[in-house]
């Protein structure tokens, strides 16, 4: 990941009526769960901006593919 990377947060479960009770931010706010890179964070994380508000994300959630980068940015 890198400054200006659109980034996709992968689906919490199947996509059917089993998983209409998740609670989690991305499931509770219906997120379309793509974000905008912001820049970088203290203790090697990176601020992201998704539609339901800004988290911060490590090299380690795409490491093992909680995040996957869609876009890289053009520098």
């Amino acid at each position: 990941m890198k400054e200006g990377d659109l980034v996709k947060i992968k689906p919490c479960g199947p996509l059917d009526r089993s998983n209409w009770d998740c609670e989690c931010r991305w499931c509770a706010t219906r997120s379309n769960r793509l974000g905008l890179v912001l820049g970088p964070a203290p203790y090697g994380k990176w601020e992201v901006s998704f539609d339901c508000g800004s988290t911060l994300l490590n090299d380690h959630d795409e490491l093992c593919g909680n995040v996957r980068v869609i876009s890289n940015a053009k520098k």
